[in-house]
């Protein structure tokens, strides 16, 4: 059922962040952080009525790898090539650096840092009043400090399957509760 604009002007919608950090030694995940929005709907008391959506993200320490012993390639190849192939887009593989054509157009940058938007879901119910923009807004709001570019591909996941937002957010409350066992 779709929701109308005054029940969702009478309700709150909340982003919420939530990523893993391990105390462990310094591997190559430590350089890639996933994190997840979590977008919810709650009533004027803060009671979370319900889950309409969310952002799936990696925050990618360009700046850190690059000091590391391993390195920003090493980095990137032992995560995904999805990330790599990303990355080595807009960043030089071998000076670690902004590509010429992204300096060119964006010219200056405090930190090679990446933000890569890998999926982005929004409950079909509550779709045309601008969630998305919204909950894109929230989070460059909160991460610019520490991402140079941000980086999103996107695609339309509702070609995927029908059931498809379901299964997300299914996936997403379940990484929310603390198992990130998921991979794409």
């Amino acid at each position: 059922m779709k929701i109308t604009p005054q029940e969702l002007e009478d309700s709150s919608v909340t982003f919420n962040y939530s990523f893993s950090s391990c105390l462990g030694p310094m591997e190559h995940s430590r350089y890639i952080t996933e994190v997840f929005q979590k977008i919810t709907l709650e009533d004027g008391y803060g009671k979370e009525l319900q889950v309409i959506g969310g952002i799936n993200f990696l925050i990618i320490h360009i700046d850190h790898a690059a000091e590391s012993p391993y390195g920003v390639f090493e980095v990137l190849d032992a995560h995904s090539e999805y990330v790599a192939r990303h990355v080595f887009n807009v960043i030089d593989a071998e000076n670690c650096d902004f590509t010429d054509e992204v300096m060119e157009k964006y010219q200056d940058f405090f930190s090679r840092n990446l933000c890569l938007i890998k999926e982005i879901t929004i409950n079909p119910n509550f779709r045309g009043y601008g969630l998305g923009p919204k909950a894109i807004k929230d989070l460059t709001f909160h991460f610019s400090s520490s991402c140079g570019l941000f980086l999103i591909q996107p695609f339309p996941l509702q070609f995927e399957a029908d059931f498809c937002f379901f299964r997300n957010i299914e996936r997403l409350e379940h990484m929310l509760k603390g198992n990130f066992l998921y991979a794409k």
